[in-house]
């Protein structure tokens, strides 16, 4: 997902990533923030094969989405400002 951040964003190249843990829901997230050259159609941007990009298959958000989901995550898409786009995977902290 930091390799898609970094292909999608626009001239500034700037991403920033926020890791929290949260002690009383046992859950751990990491903020995934860039800004974009251009803005993908928010609706489609985790349908496999879907991709704004002149190369690449289309594959990498969906197959992240399904990797944090095998692991009892999530995965939410969110517009932080006018072209800036952030992702936030929540994953449970798993106790042995």
């Amino acid at each position: 997902m930091i390799d898609n951040a970094i292909e999608a964003s626009d001239d500034n190249g700037i991403i920033e990533l926020i890791s929290e843990v949260n002690e009383e829901r046992n859950k751990f997230s990491l903020k995934i923030k860039n800004g974009c050259t251009e803005m993908p159609d928010i609706g489609k941007i985790f349908v496999p094969f879907y991709t704004n990009k002149v190369s690449g298959t289309g594959l990498g958000l969906s197959i992240s989405r399904n990797i944090v989901e095998q692991h009892y995550g999530e995965i939410i898409l969110s517009l932080a400002q006018e072209n800036q786009i952030e992702f936030t995977i929540i994953l449970p902290i798993l106790r042995s």
